[in-house]
């Protein structure tokens, strides 16, 4: 009985610090936690009947149990982050969007540049705001504030070569100080005014610029009156309600679960302004994972990016002085977690909750969808019936320059985007660069095997890619998609047509997988041809 290999390993484990790992037959890591006392926390795994379902299924896998000790308990969370990022195991609670954040930034200029940058390459930068949560918020508040207070947004090689104004300053979002349009002095005091408006100073700067709109109305200088008010609109737009203003420099957490599937919501504001809004998602959870599932997500959303002073939940989590630590030993900063009970945060907690709720809904839906689409494409295709990894293969070249092949991946639900791959090709043949990719792909490669292929293509590609298979003794399902008329039609992996309805959903999702690795082939072979065109190799 699996039970009896955790039974059997803890009387061998250490009563320190440290971390543990749940290690199934193949040598793969299951579960990595962390502990005070290993030997007393992985006793609890003993404890059948107190197991959730999760951990439930994961225990019925244990094969061995490993630990790695340390010198105190701060080692042992920071090691528990580090390991669960590299090996991903398979029953922790994984954050799978792991982009950087991006933040407002003015660049180190005479004339500095309003733009947006990651959080990986914030130096440089003369200052910075943020981090936004999502490009769209950002690109808004860009917008408002370039049409505001006229700062450029060209780049410096652009801004040095300038002769004339450019078509910014002539449509109003640029103050041109390229062309000396504006003074140092003047622009200097404009990014003053756009610093005070990001940070939340409005009241303050709007008396300001009142009263400068009066002088230049009393003294008939309209041009320049112009320009004051609409700075005096754009920070109208973002002045925040009462509502709002109360969520100061806050993130609100909200939690949502639905028939084995859980999310979290995160909305940030600052000074009153939202930076946007993101949405994660868990599979195969149960209601009582929401404690791990929420410390979990903290510690690894704030890995890397300082929280704001106040956090507001739903709930607190199991041992939240673990993140606690975390964040003082990262960031020599502590959020305070609140539980909102009443009063505006409650409202705005509240809020964040049906949002959390609705987009659960929505993915649950869309998964029931595509779960339906699967289970036709797999008696259609005759697939096997668990489909993890879809690899689907395209080619571009420009009449035979710069040939490019692409794989992207796809997991029966959402693109694998770390996965897709590109190659330069050394032949302009559809036909033997699809021979000359699947040997590339699948000789001696430590990626892991797809449980399907689809071709962009028709008979000639697949009868390629099934060649090449078949000299490395592979057996993967395998078909193509041809363009045809009156639409679109399926190659099954013995070459026979398949001409499904215009309409007929595994069709369009086929289609879809021929789309995304079309998109990434076009744009992979652009920027190759590009580059060249710049080193001068075309």
């Amino acid at each position: 009985m699996p039970i009896d290999a955790i039974k059997h390993a803890i009387a061998s484990l250490p009563l320190g610090p440290g971390v543990y790992r749940m290690i199934n037959a193949a040598g793969k890591d299951l579960y990595i936690g962390k502990a005070k006392n290993i030997q007393k926390r992985v006793t609890h795994y003993t404890q059948w009947d107190r197991l959730s379902h999760r951990l439930k299924q994961m225990v019925n896998q244990v094969d061995r149990v490993g630990v790695i000790t340390t010198n105190s308990e701060l080692e042992a969370l920071l090691l528990e982050a580090q390991l669960i990022k590299r090996h991903k195991p398979t029953y922790n609670i994984l954050l799978k969007n792991d982009n950087p954040l991006v933040y407002l930034a003015l660049s180190k200029h005479v004339f500095p540049r309003l733009h947006s940058i990651k959080s990986r390459t914030l130096d440089g930068e003369s200052w910075t705001i943020g981090p936004f949560l999502s490009h769209s918020p950002l690109q808004s508040m860009i917008d408002i504030v370039q049409k505001g207070f006229l700062l450029r947004s060209c780049s410096d090689a652009v801004f040095a070569q300038r002769t004339r104004p450019c078509l910014q300053y002539h449509i109003g979002r640029c103050s041109a100080p390229c062309v000396d349009k504006i003074t140092p002095a003047d622009y200097t005091a404009s990014i003053e005014s756009a610093k005070g408006f990001l940070t939340g100073k409005m009241p303050a700067i709007q008396d300001d610029l009142k009263q400068k709109l009066y002088q230049y109305v009393h003294n008939h200088a309209y041009d320049q009156a112009v320009i004051v008010r609409d700075q005096i609109q754009a920070m109208a737009y973002l002045m925040p309600s009462q509502i709002s203003a109360s969520a100061g420099k806050s993130d609100i957490i909200a939690w949502a679960y639905q028939s084995g599937k859980a999310c979290i919501h995160v909305t940030s504001w600052r000074d009153g302004a939202t930076y946007g809004c993101e949405t994660f998602f868990w599979d195969e959870c149960g209601l009582s994972d929401g404690p791990t599932i929420l410390l979990s997500f903290l510690q690894q959303f704030y890995g890397k990016n300082q929280p704001p002073p106040r956090l507001i939940l739903p709930f607190l989590p199991d041992d939240w002085s673990d993140f606690c630590m975390v964040m003082r030993h990262s960031f020599q900063h502590v959020p305070h977690g609140i539980v909102p009970k009443r009063g505006p945060l409650k409202s705005l907690l509240e809020q964040a909750q049906n949002q959390a709720q609705d987009a659960l809904t929505h993915y649950c839906t869309h998964q029931g969808v595509q779960n339906h689409v699967i289970d036709q494409a797999t008696v259609l295709f005759s697939w096997p019936k668990s489909i993890n990894r879809i690899e689907i293969y395209d080619n571009s070249h420009l009449q035979g320059t710069h040939a490019t092949a692409v794989m992207v991946v796809h997991n029966g639900y959402t693109w694998d985007k770390k996965a897709y791959r590109t190659w330069s090709m050394d032949s302009n043949d559809d036909y033997d660069m699809m021979r000359q990719v699947m040997m590339r792909r699948f000789y001696k490669s430590r990626l892991p095997l797809p449980d399907a292929l689809i071709i962009d293509g028709g008979k000639g590609q697949l009868s390629a890619v099934q060649s090449a298979l078949d000299q490395l003794n592979l057996t993967i399902p395998c078909i193509s998609i041809a363009k045809t008329l009156p639409h679109d039609m399926i190659v099954l992996h013995d070459h026979t047509p398949m001409v499904l309805p215009e309409h007929h959903p595994v069709l369009h999702w086929v289609q879809s997988m021929r789309d995304e690795a079309h998109r990434f082939a076009i744009n992979t072979h652009r920027r190759k041809r590009d580059k060249a065109m710049i080193t001068g190799t075309l």
